[in-house]
């Protein structure tokens, strides 16, 4: 997956255009080589999603509180539809200070201003959120084979490195994995807090169990309301497919090549050693021993594709 030190761009300011210039960067080297810069690039822009949602709530609750906007206009400026005048209500809600805000915007028409810029940049920033995911997705995933071989993951050819390279890989997945879960799963929770949908729709949408979506419930009021969204819930699972879907890739290729040492006579303890595994699990690829990987079929790779929903 790469080193933060072999990655095209150094991990930059979460500017809007340094953000885009980034993922121009990472989509001109090709869906190979730099998986983990695509994954930190969209673990960035979520955050620089997250402050301009706040910047925009914030825009709108002095427009309530300090130029009696109703919730119906805000919503047509934030949805485009007041029907959403509950979920503006919400936001509103949460951003607004106990004692009101400080200092009071002077004119309407400024504060009409920044909700318009703030709003804009919350939709770019959306936009953008996706593709990074989708980018970051390409690069898990790697390039695939046209003739129905292990897609290409930038592995060195030689079968001691191979195995070494691998191990390397598969600790940061299983790190990834394990952040990335407890974002999907706290994702899916602010849907059912925030937005009012039912946990087991959730669930489904985000390929979890109800009961991963309940225990993350308990963590939801430390989220902004706004960041409730089933596009995020979605796109999140997508990358944790992704990440699955090249974990069992890499544990494969590492059985071939740790099989290939294993017939040029290499020791399987020195074998264990390179790749991280217990010696026995090496001792089980010999010929006539049965691997202990279960066998999953092939065609679960690469994730199935659902269209996200966005609600901004």
């Amino acid at each position: 997956m790469g080193t933060a030190e072999e990655t095209p761009t150094a991990r930059a300011r979460h500017t809007l255009d340094g953000l885009r210039r980034r993922m121009e960067a990472i989509r001109a080297t090709g869906p190979v080589d730099h998986a983990l810069a695509a994954g930190m690039l969209a673990m960035d822009v979520t955050d620089a999603y997250r402050a301009a949602l706040l910047s925009r709530d914030v825009a709108a609750a002095r427009l309530h509180a300090e130029h009696d906007w109703s919730y119906f206009a805000l919503a047509r400026v934030i949805h485009g539809d007041g029907a959403h005048a509950h979920r503006v209500h919400r936001a509103v809600e949460s951003v607004t200070p106990p004692d009101g805000f400080p200092t009071p915007v002077a004119e309407a028409a400024s504060a009409q201003a920044d909700l318009h810029r703030a709003q804009a940049e919350v939709l770019e920033l959306r936009a953008l959120l996706t593709n990074t995911r989708r980018l970051a997705e390409a690069h898990i995933s790697g390039r695939a084979d046209p003739g129905g071989g292990w897609p290409d993951l930038g592995l060195p050819a030689d079968p001691a490195q191979r195995v070494r390279a691998i191990a390397e890989q598969v600790r940061l997945i299983d790190s990834y994995q394990v952040a990335l879960t407890a974002a999907r799963n706290l994702a899916a929770a602010s849907l059912v807090e925030n937005a009012g949908w039912p946990v087991p729709e959730v669930a489904a949408l985000a390929r979890t169990s109800p009961s991963k979506v309940t225990a993350a419930r308990d963590a939801v009021p430390g989220q902004l309301v706004s960041y409730a969204d089933p596009g995020n819930v979605v796109e999140v699972a997508d990358v944790l497919d992704a990440l699955a879907g090249r974990a069992y890739t890499l544990g494969e290729m590492q059985d071939e090549a740790m099989n290939h040492l294993l017939t040029k006579g290499m020791p399987s303890a020195k074998i264990a050693a390179l790749g991280q595994v217990p010696q026995s699990h090496v001792d089980r690829l010999r010929p006539g021993k049965s691997s202990s990987r279960p066998q999953i079929d092939r065609s679960r790779v690469r994730p199935r594709r659902t269209p996200p929903r966005h609600a901004a």
